[in-house]
């Protein structure tokens, strides 16, 4: 026979299942059961079930037919299993509150891009949901499906395609993503005289290799943050500057791996830094840019200073206009480029690209510098 009183489950166990197993190591049939306790057979057999719970008279009756049964045993039993039933509801619920609010958060976050970022890589949906919100800088789902939806969050200006499908939500979560990731990195004070020495110190790091290490450090040095990460999809972006945390932060998403492109989005974002971000009230401002965008009307007068910016930084103008004076499209040779890059110490895929941009050359050309037009 065995005793109820020395039986302590690992897990929650329905006290029907131990008077179950009494009666079967002592031979003895519900009905017995229910004749000596009074207890309804169905009722007894429903507590035998797990289908019903026991109540403190049935305890009692029950241990008083079975000796060695405990009555305050058979009560724990029962109080641990409907603690337990309601552990799991509870889980349950959240579990299906988590679902349904996954459900919302991939309606504005593009979640294969994050789990390519290994963000997103539990396959617990609870955790992935508190991950996505850290990266992101969120408190909770709502703010965060909030703040992804808006149009243009507060003080960002877009410069976008017309020309390429774009979804905001996306482009959103990309500004915060930078943003959470710039945080973290540790630069030297930011000073606005610092430009021409900055800028000088660029054309070595363009003129080398290993750039995208090489820019990092450089900036790193004079205070600019970079953070160099690829775009989610539906997201035409080139690049961004903020100012974040007393920092100015450039973002760039190699969208193109072309060197020509990668040049002027760095110089673009740093004409943003040099020319806008000169007192507190503008350095609330934030600006993304997708550079394919040529469209007059679109943009804005800070977006054409910092083409401007980009464009004479790169090859001063009074240069440019020398070098292209009087020349016909599509004689521009290789070794004339070349010269022409060499002569004011900037890579010659930049120089084929603004003749390129400018329609004084062809883009089908067939240039060395634009076969060999990548981020060294």
């Amino acid at each position: 026979m065995t005793t109820g009183a020395t039986l302590t489950p690992n897990q929650s166990t329905h006290p029907g299942l131990l008077i179950k197993d009494e009666l079967a190591a002592r031979h003895l049939k519900q009905v017995q059961l229910a004749n000596e306790t009074g207890i309804q057979p169905t009722q007894l057999n429903e507590l035998i079930k797990c289908k019903k719970p026991i109540s403190y008279e049935q305890a009692f009756l029950i241990a008083a037919a079975l000796p060695g049964v405990s009555a305050r045993h058979l009560i724990t039993l029962q109080t641990n299993y409907d603690l337990h039933e309601f552990e799991i509801q509870r889980e349950l619920k959240d579990k299906v509150k988590a679902i349904e609010q996954w459900q919302q958060i991939k309606e504005v976050v593009d979640v294969s891009y994050f789990r390519k970022e290994n963000i997103l890589s539990s396959g617990r949906v609870t955790t992935d949901i508190e991950r996505l919100l850290t990266a992101l800088d969120f408190k909770s789902v709502t703010q965060l499906i909030s703040e992804l939806e808006k149009n243009t969050p507060n003080g960002i200006h877009f410069r976008k395609s017309g020309m390429l499908k774009e979804h905001k939500p996306y482009v959103n979560s990309w500004i915060r993503y930078v943003k959470h990731i710039s945080a973290s990195q540790k630069v030297a004070v930011f000073d606005p005289s610092c430009k021409d020495e900055l800028l000088q110190s660029l054309r070595k790091v363009f003129l080398a290799t290993n750039v995208q290490y090489n820019l990092a450090t450089t900036l790193k040095k004079y205070g600019v943050k970079l953070v160099i990460k690829h775009k989610p999809d539906k997201t035409p972006l080139d690049g961004a500057a903020f100012w974040h945390e007393n920092r100015p932060v450039i973002g760039l998403t190699l969208r193109h791996s072309r060197y020509d492109n990668f040049l002027f989005t760095v110089f673009h974002e740093l004409g943003h830094i040099f020319l806008h971000f000169n007192d507190k009230e503008n350095r609330e401002t934030g600006f993304v840019d997708s550079l394919e965008d040529t469209d007059i009307n679109y943009t804005s007068s800070k977006e054409a200073e910092a083409n401007t910016f980009a464009k004479n930084t790169l090859v001063p103008a009074d240069k440019w206009d020398e070098f292209t004076r009087n020349k016909d499209k599509g004689h521009y040779s290789d070794t004339y480029i070349e010269k022409f890059a060499k002569s004011i110490s900037v890579p010659a895929q930049s120089v084929l690209g603004r003749l390129c941009h400018e329609e004084k050359m062809d883009y089908k050309c067939n240039s060395i510098y634009k076969k060999n037009n990548f981020i060294p």
